[in-house]
């Protein structure tokens, strides 16, 4: 049984017979729907200020990327 089958025929039967508070159902459906830009709880925001502290690099010369001394 693969883990698909195993979501289908084991857990979402059991989550249909779960009854949430409506606070709580809300909150699953907006994972649900929004789960994609939701890692963890690492958001898109922390990503970029990540990346904003990355050196930058100066951009090679066209006499270093001819020679490939990059």
């Amino acid at each position: 049984m693969n883990l698909t089958q195993f979501y289908e025929r084991v857990i979402q039967p059991a989550m249909d017979g779960v009854v949430l508070h409506p606070v709580l159902e809300q909150a699953r459906q907006y994972e649900m729907s929004n789960g994609g830009p939701i890692i963890g709880t690492v958001t898109r925001r922390d990503i970029a200020e990540t990346i904003r502290f990355i050196p930058q690099a100066e951009n090679p010369s066209d006499e270093d990327l001819d020679s490939g001394t990059t």
